[in-house]
């Protein structure tokens, strides 16, 4: 799982984690993208709630 970000939970209680990869992309690799795609977003059951105020 490289470079999980902006984690988030749905009404049906999954968690939602996409993986970006924002440390591969070519500002921070000299100037050539290492980005392995496809690019993954991982689904996980955690039988959670978002939590709204």
């Amino acid at each position: 799982m490289l470079w999980a970000d902006a984690l988030w939970i749905d009404d049906d209680g999954y968690l939602w984690i996409p993986t970006g990869q924002l440390n591969r992309l070519a500002a921070f690799q000299n100037g050539k993208s290492k980005v392995k795609f496809p690019v993954v977003i991982y689904k996980l059951k955690i039988n959670a709630k978002p939590q709204r105020n």
